[in-house]
């Protein structure tokens, strides 16, 4: 999808001009661009190599490592439910989708 961009005094950010999600975030006097992990077709391909805006990380978020895990599937069929439908797709199905795949 095409990135809308929004200029701030320091930096600028990219977003899907499609639906808003924020994309990447650079500072105007740096050559590097940060990416958010989640916008990424394939997140588990990159590793983060620092965390910013640590001052606003919620006190619990350091152990939810912890916390009893469950598969999505699983839950689903824990409480009943048998499809969820996805808002999200990939580049590639966008591709597909406009017939230039």
């Amino acid at each position: 999808m095409p990135v809308g961009l929004c200029e701030f005094e320091y930096r600028r950010a990219g977003f899907c001009s499609a639906c808003g999600t924020p994309l990447t975030y650079r500072r105007v006097q740096s050559g590097n661009v940060s990416v958010t992990i989640g916008s990424l077709d394939d997140p588990e391909a990159t590793c983060p190599m620092q965390q910013f805006g640590i001052e606003s990380e919620l006190s619990w978020t350091a152990g939810l490592s912890a916390l009893p895990t469950m598969r999505t599937e699983d839950w689903m069929c824990e409480n009943g439910i048998t499809h969820i439908d996805s808002r999200q797709y990939s580049a590639q199905e966008s591709r597909i989708d406009e017939g230039t795949a």
